[in-house]
C-alpha cells in the first residue's frame, strides 16, 4: 500500500476535487453507496480506509457508531470520531467486533495477496451475523483505463477480472456472499460490490 503515502501530504479539496475521473466514476459511484448507506441504521460499523470521510452525512447521522481505520488518521481529524491507525491489511490483530464492516474504493491499492489478507482480516472483525462490503476495481471498461491512467501518472493502482474476485472470496470460504456491479456513466463496468455476511448465530 506505498502509494497510498500521497494521502499524508493531500488536502481535503484537493482530495475533493472534482476532475474527470469524479465524472466518470465518483457520480455513478454515490448513485450506489449513498442509498446503500441510508439503509443502514443503529449499527457498529468499521469503515477501513475513510480518508476525510466523503461519505460522512450518509450514515453517520442515522443512530450509526462508526470507526474510522486509516493508515493516516489525520486525513479524518475534523469527523470527530475514533479513527484506528493501520494498515488494511493488518485487520486480524484488530479485537474489536462489528456489526459490519464496509471499505469504499481503497481495495485499488491493494494486489492479490494483500487484498486476500484484507477480506479475512475484515472478515474476522464481523460478529454474528455482520456484514463486510468493500468495492473491487473491475479490470474491463472505465475501471481498466482507470488504473492504468494512475499507472501512467506513476501511482500503482489495481483492477481484478472477475475469476479472481471469485478465487480470493473462495479463500475465505464464506458462502453467503453477493456481487453487484457499478458501472460508469457511460453504462461501462468499473467496479463490483463485494458483500460477505458472517453466518454465526447472534
Amino acid at each position: 500500500m506505498k502509494n497510498y503515502e500521497r494521502y499524508k501530504k493531500m488536502t481535503s479539496e484537493k482530495y475533493n476535487r472534482r476532475g474527470i475521473s469524479y465524472l466518470l466514476m465518483g457520480a455513478p459511484a454515490n448513485h450506489f453507496v449513498v442509498p446503500y448507506l441510508t439503509g443502514i441504521h443503529n449499527e457498529r460499523i468499521l469503515d477501513v480506509g475513510i480518508g476525510y470521510g466523503r461519505w460522512y452525512d450518509d450514515y453517520f447521522l442515522r443512530d450509526n457508531s462508526v470507526t474510522g481505520y486509516d493508515i493516516n488518521p489525520e486525513l479524518g481529524k475534523e469527523l470527530g470520531i475514533e479513527i484506528i491507525c493501520g494498515n488494511a491489511t493488518e485487520l486480524m490483530a484488530l479485537n474489536q467486533k462489528y456489526d459490519r464492516v464496509v471499505s469504499f474504493f481503497m481495495t485499488e491499492y491493494l494486489n492479490a495477496d494483500e487484498l486476500r489478507d484484507f477480506v479475512k482480516g475484515a472478515f474476522s472483525c464481523l460478529k454474528p451475523g455482520g456484514v463486510l462490503g468493500f468495492s473491487i476495481i473491475v479490470d474491463k471498461g472505465v475501471g481498466k483505463l482507470y488504473v492504468s491512467g494512475a499507472r501512467i501518472k506513476g501511482i500503482k493502482k489495481y483492477a481484478y477480472d472477475e475469476n479472481v474476485i471469485v478465487g480470493i472470496l473462495d479463500d475465505t470460504g464464506v458462502h453467503n456472499r453477493s456481487i453487484k456491479l457499478i458501472n460508469s456513466i457511460f453504462n461501462r463496468r468499473f467496479a463490483a460490490w463485494i458483500e460477505l455476511k458472517n453466518e454465526k448465530e447472534k
